[in-house]
């Protein structure tokens, strides 16, 4: 401990806040606390049972502090700064990306169903967040045979028609651009879009269903035909989606699995009471951390990218949960919480995405000792073969050659950690 730290820690307040821990001026771990002065202190004290921590305080020559009004602000701060400096002992989410959304601003005469990667506070209606832009596609592309209304990024201007497109032609937009949509039924094929988007089909359905019935009755099978095709491709979607029963609407379930180094967490999406998609996640150097901080940074740092939904599944409570709570609902305008169901509905996807995370940790963990067993595993062997103090973390080839003595080139290939 250097003496800069000793006479920081004695000067440390009793307030909440953001500290830094330094190393040669490098920032490589943030944190939060509730009061600075014991948890900065906790560090120092003690020797950690975590080798990562032991590792970051031994390298510690200097840290700082930033006070905040209370815990919200507290992690607001913690994730911006660990977004802005990425610190190397900070647990971080392998993927810094945002996930695709289906926008439709319905302030517009003619509405467009569009995909974006990031919702804005613009008054239009958002629906996902998505696995990927493959999926926003497939619901974009059922959703247009349902509801022919446009996609694409034309302007409309009243009183000056453009040709129609192709998908005019083949009955999946009402062709605005051309001046051919009434605006009335362009308005209930957007409304009916957005209920549908919304998780809830059965209204769809059996609206549908009863003008396919109408359209056969009057003999004009030709238009009970439109409508039977658009039924089927609603159909189609939902079944894909595999509808689940977890009482209706919004919610994602969180399930946290350690491995070998790193950790991964499977993030199932549920809206309007259906699986809308399942993705794992990977965090960083994470395997032994503990399972509660750990959740802590990883919800933290999602959500940062899309909006929560108001219930979050998880198998186990994340560390300052009241806290984080509360950072979550002021972010959306609206009640979030997490919940940890020991039985029922809700108990039988958690488990469900608990066995896809534990999967794919097992699979990643079997990759990274096949991987170790072809590099320092082979340094090892060679370190004993060669009786070697210790493996040769650096191997250095060279190779000159010339012609007739003359024109001589000389190449180097090195290998660090058994890799080129």
């Amino acid at each position: 401990m250097t003496d800069a730290i000793r006479q920081k820690l004695l000067e440390l307040p009793d307030s909440p806040g953001c500290y830094l821990m330094k190393s040669g001026g490098e920032i490589i771990y943030v944190g939060k606390a509730k009061n600075l002065k014991h948890r900065v202190r906790s560090y120092f004290r003690q020797e950690s049972p975590s080798p990562k921590v032991r590792a970051m305080v031994e390298r510690a020559d200097d840290f700082e502090i930033i006070l905040v009004d209370g815990e919200v602000e507290a992690l607001i701060l913690e994730s911006n700064l660990i977004k802005l400096h990425s610190p190397q002992y900070n647990i971080r989410l392998k993927d810094d990306k945002h996930y695709p959304f289906i926008r439709i601003d319905a302030s517009e005469a003619y509405p467009k169903i569009e995909l974006v990667r990031k919702p804005e506070r613009d008054g239009a209606r958002y629906f996902g967040p998505y696995p990927s832009a493959t999926s926003v596609r497939e619901v974009i592309d059922v959703a247009r045979l349902a509801f022919p209304a446009r996609t694409c990024k034309r302007v409309i201007r009243e009183g000056k028609p453009e040709r129609p497109c192709v998908q005019y032609e083949i009955g999946q937009c009402l062709a605005p651009c051309a001046g051919k949509a009434d605006p009335a039924a362009y308005r209930r094929a957007i409304e009916e879009a957005m209920v549908f988007f919304g998780g809830n089909d059965r209204p769809l359905l059996e609206e549908l269903d009863a003008k396919m019935r109408e359209a056969a009755g009057r003999m004009n099978y030709e238009r009970a035909s439109v409508y039977r095709d658009r039924i089927a491709a609603v159909e189609s979607l939902s079944f894909q989606q595999k509808a689940v029963v977890v009482g209706g609407g919004d919610r994602d379930i969180l399930a946290y699995v350690a491995g070998i180094e790193d950790a991964a967490v499977q993030a199932i999406t549920v809206r309007g009471g259906k699986m809308i998609g399942s993705e794992s996640h990977v965090l960083l150097k994470a395997g032994d951390a503990p399972a509660d901080e750990a959740m802590r940074a990883f919800i933290a740092q999602y959500y940062d990218a899309i909006e929560p939904p108001p219930e979050i599944i998880v198998y186990r409570m994340p560390s300052e949960s009241e806290a984080l709570e509360r950072f979550l609902s002021e972010r959306v305008g609206g009640r979030v919480r997490f919940r940890a169901p020991q039985r029922g509905e809700r108990r039988r996807i958690l488990d469900m995405a608990i066995k896809n995370a534990k999967n794919y940790m097992d699979t990643r963990d079997a990759r990274l000792r096949s991987d170790r067993e072809r590099t320092v595993g082979a340094l090892e062997q060679l370190k004993g073969a060669l009786a070697l103090p210790r493996y040769p973390a650096r191997i250095e080839g060279y190779d000159i050659s010339n012609t007739q003595g003359a024109n001589s080139m000389g190449s180097m290939v090195v290998m660090k950690d058994g890799r080129q």
